[in-house]
Parts: structure tokens; C-alpha cells; sequence
């Protein structure tokens, strides 16, 4: 699909937020084409990225949602760190959730780099290995100043894989 068929589709929808994500947006050739025309079409722009490449690349206008890979995802060691450096108070830092292990990880990490002083915090759950109640739990126990996040396409289309 071009990046003219993509912004034809999306004015479809009486939407005016446009989230880009899906595998890694920075590494598409065509994403900063894309985001120019949602931006002259006066869209607010949401890009969901996986942290291992330089953010600094997207346009001012865009709110930045950086996955930081917990250890349960086997990616954390792609995670470019000099990117919290980069975070704006309007972009987003997300973590994804499979165990206990990664909540604690997760906890050091977001005070490690102070980082609900950088951005808004969410925590997700990896979808299928724990129950978002247990996550929620934690959560308010530890008193955190973040958001809970789940992957609603996953719950409202739990059959698809792809193509949400």
C-alpha cells in the first residue's frame, strides 16, 4: 500500500489521531513521507517504536511511544539507551510485561533514569501470559505513577495475529 492509499484510507474514519506502528515504523522508508501528509492533513501523530533506533529522526509534531524491551522479550539488548536522553514530557515510554521478573526490572529501569519525570509511563502485559488483574495488582501496591495498558486489539480481536 502506498503512503497516498494509507492517508486515503485513514480519512475514511472521522478519526483525527493516527497511531504508526506495526514491526519497527523507523526502519520503513516511506514513514517520514507518511507522517508529513497526516501532518498537512492535520492529524495528531502517535509512533510506536521499539527504542533500538534513534527517535531524534521523527518530526517535532509527533508524540513518541518508546517500547523499552523487558529481558522476558529476548530484546532488550537491541534498546539504543541514549534514547531516554531524546524522550519529550509529551512522548510516552512503554513496557510490556510477561513476569514478575520484568515488573521488577521494568520498576528499576523507570527509576534508574527517572523516567516518569520524562515522559508518561505505561505498562502493558505481553498478551497471554498473565492476567492484566495480577499486573494491576502490583501496580497499586507499589503506589506507581503510571498507566496500565492493554493490547485492546488483541482482546477485541483475539483470532487475528495480523492486519489490525
Amino acid at each position: 500500500m502506498s503512503v497516498n492509499e494509507i492517508l486515503k484510507t485513514i480519512m475514511r474514519h472521522a478519526c483525527k489521531n493516527v497511531c504508526v506502528t506495526g514491526g519497527e515504523p523507523l526502519l520503513q522508508n516511506s514513514v517520514t513521507k507518511l507522517i508529513d501528509l497526516l501532518k498537512k492533513s492535520h492529524y495528531k501523530i502517535f509512533v510506536e517504536t521499539g527504542g533500538s533506533i534513534n527517535i531524534d529522526m521523527l518530526p517535532k509534531a509527533v508524540t513518541r511511544i518508546m517500547d523499552i524491551k523487558c529481558p522476558g522479550s529476548g530484546m532488550d539488548k537491541e534498546m539504543d539507551w541514549e534514547n531516554i536522553e531524546r524522550l519529550k514530557h509529551k512522548d510516552e515510554v512503554k513496557f510490556i510485561i510477561s513476569s514478575k521478573k520484568d515488573y521488577e526490572w521494568a520498576k528499576r529501569i523507570t527509576r534508574k533514569y527517572k523516567l516518569t519525570d520524562r515522559a508518561q509511563i505505561l505498562f502493558g502485559i505481553a498478551y497471554g501470559k498473565m492476567k492484566p488483574k495480577t499486573l494491576a495488582g502490583w501496580i497499586l501496591k507499589d503506589n506507581l505513577d503510571l498507566r496500565l495498558q492493554l493490547q485492546l486489539q488483541k482482546h477485541i480481536w483475539p483470532d487475528k495475529e495480523r492486519g489490525v
